[in-house]
């Protein structure tokens, strides 16, 4: 089971590292934590410690430090080899 997982995580970055940038998947596998925390007190019913909720408050003003300047890449169309020119 965790080398099936490892697998898809690895891969999935892999093909995150294709399209944005390294900043971007780096900062974003920080989120991680956070999720998982959020994800232990909904779920579980756990009951999140001021300084859990304060780390995780720093760590989501990180990633927006880090990631306001980054952009997303643009998606362009391009013209279809196939259309004709009375479709256009």
């Amino acid at each position: 089971m965790a080398l099936i997982s490892q697998f898809y995580g690895h891969t999935a970055l892999d093909a995150a590292a294709r399209t944005f940038s390294a900043t971007f998947v780096s900062m974003t596998t920080l989120v991680e934590p956070v999720i998982a925390g959020a994800f232990a007190a909904w779920i579980l019913d756990e009951c999140l410690a001021p300084a859990t909720l304060a780390g995780s408050l720093v760590i989501l003003a990180g990633i927006g430090l880090a990631l306001r300047d980054e952009r997303l890449p643009r998606v362009t169309r391009t013209r279809s080899p196939l259309r004709s020119a009375s479709d256009r």
